[in-house]
């Protein structure tokens, strides 16, 4: 006999159903908090990393400015130099006739110093690895800006061909035509900035009476025009894994700093804004004040604009170095550092058919030679054996002491009186700002796998991985002496970057 079901049995089901309903809402509920509590707690630990990164990188650049200022100092120390006048002392011993012409040398500057090699540090646990580009050792776009038409020109046609050179060889090669639109269209922005669609901002340089001409906060503010790209203003690995540098790598607008209050005016062996931008002894522009923090050295998070009213602007006018550096046979500003100067650059200063390519060659050769046992110093020989970032021993090398050094080098004969005047004219040995590259890296792998590897290809497969959090930051600081001694002036105290710079080497390797 069949039965039919009591209500109370279609009640219970529908009891169960509305229970496996709920317990579905609940899950789903606590799912969505159990994500969203993850993603804080995620978000907080990287917020944590990146400070804790931040502070690393401010800890190491401090290590950067005492190795930029004990340089400097060491090299003013060895001269019995050191406050107001030492610059002018030295130029008055290097000047021909002048006294202890014999016995002084001015100091310069290399990768052979401290600061001239990519170091690595660990702090907390946080990998940091410090790369310094002297901006000295750039080509300074700015002289392009010259009074002296021709020599205007000449400036123009050199950023033309350290365009043309400096991607040779990668597949991201800058064709010579490219180079000169490039070029063109950098020279029209600076010379028709009123033109330009590029917003201006006001700034100490402005010139009232030429209100066409106006000077970029930085190189990178040419990436906003037609002719560029960001990959132009970036390093990275082509489609082969060739190295590609940054044309920042190679030119610059912060090789020659001055003080705001010079910007005005002043005159005066050594002065503040005195000094030519040309070997005629024309008058130079000067480029824009207002990148500088107003805390000074220990304003290194202040967002990279600073306050266009503090102190240091970069330009193509003289520092304090004028004197010295004119006696060494180059105007500040003007002249790149031959101890620092990638090939691109040196073989771009003058016309090949002027200076052959193998001059240039043997001065990139010289350079790289390793130091005779004579010219080492007792303390040298003191010292333990230098490693460089990997751990390897580094051999001392040969560096110019001062441009009377070119005598030194193979093919420096070949060249007529004139022509030797007219290189010394282009060089320098020493510099005033620099670019710090600072790059943290946080692994967040549990087993990096690359301890059986050797140092420097474990290094290598570590930061071209993607286990790691990384953060780099660009700091561009003018050394400038005082009357006290050596003070290190932030032009941008601060600046995140979206690479990993790599360095520019003589020789590259194969496999690099």
């Amino acid at each position: 006999m069949k039965t039919r079901p009591s209500p109370s049995d279609q009640r219970r089901g529908a009891a169960l159903l509305l229970s496996i309903l709920v317990l579905f809402v609940v899950i789903t509920i606590v799912f969505q908090i159990s994500i969203g509590t993850m993603t804080d707690a995620r978000v907080a630990r990287n917020d944590v990393g990146l400070t804790t990164m931040d502070l690393a990188i401010k800890s190491c650049a401090y290590d950067i400015f005492d190795q930029l200022q004990m340089d400097a100092e060491a090299a003013q120390g060895a001269e019995g130099g050191g406050g107001e006048g030492s610059m002018a002392d030295m130029a008055s011993a290097m000047a021909p006739g002048g006294e202890g012409a014999a016995q002084e040398t001015p100091p310069s500057d290399s990768r052979e110093d401290e600061w001239g090699r990519p170091q690595r540090q660990e702090i907390n646990d946080i990998q940091l690895r410090v790369l310094v580009q002297d901006e000295s050792g750039k080509y300074n776009v700015l002289n392009v800006l010259s009074p002296d038409e021709d020599e205007a020109e000449a400036a123009f046609r050199r950023v033309v061909r350290i365009l043309d050179k400096c991607r040779e060889g990668t597949a991201e090669d800058i064709e010579a035509r490219d180079a000169e639109d490039m070029a063109e269209a950098m020279r029209r922005h600076m010379l028709e900035r009123d033109r330009s669609s590029v917003p201006r901002p006001k700034l100490l340089t402005d010139d009232e009476k030429d209100e066409h001409r106006g000077l970029p906060l930085s190189l990178r503010e040419f990436c906003a025009l037609e002719k560029f790209e960001e990959r132009h203003f970036r390093d990275y690995r082509d489609e082969n894994g060739t190295i590609v540098h940054s044309i920042g790598s190679f030119l610059t607008v912060w090789s020659s700093p001055d003080v705001a209050g010079s910007l005005t005016g002043g005159s005066g062996a050594g002065a503040a804004g005195s000094a030519p931008a040309t070997p005629s002894g024309a008058g130079a522009p000067r480029s824009s004040a207002g990148r500088t923090a107003p805390g000074g050295a220990d304003d290194l998070t202040g967002g990279g604009q600073g306050d266009p009213s503090a102190a240091a602007g970069p330009g193509v006018g003289s520092g304090s170095g004028a004197g010295s550096a004119a006696a060494a046979g180059s105007s500040p500003g003007y002249g790149v550092n031959l101890n620092t100067a990638p090939p691109a650059v040196l073989k771009s200063l003058i016309d090949d058919r002027d200076v052959s390519s193998r001059f240039w060659d043997d001065v990139i050769e010289y350079r790289n030679l390793e130091q005779e046992d004579d010219e080492a110093s007792e303390a040298d020989e003191e010292e333990l054996a230098l490693l460089d970032e990997y751990g390897e021993e580094i051999l001392k090398r040969r560096i110019f002491d001062t441009l009377d050094e070119l005598s030194e080098v193979r093919s420096w004969g070949d060249q007529d009186g004139a022509l030797q005047e007219r290189v010394r004219s282009l060089l320098t040995t020493q510099s005033q700002v620099f670019s710090i590259f600072i790059t943290a890296r946080r692994s967040t792998a549990a087993d990096k796998g690359f301890e059986m590897l050797d140092g420097r290809e474990a290094a290598r497969r570590e930061e071209e991985s993607a286990s790691a959090l990384v953060r780099t930051v660009r700091m561009v600081v003018w050394r400038r002496e005082v009357d006290d001694g050596i003070e290190i002036v932030p032009i941008i105290p601060w600046e995140t970057v979206d690479y990993v710079p790599f360095e520019v080497v003589d020789y590259p390797e194969d496999d690099r």
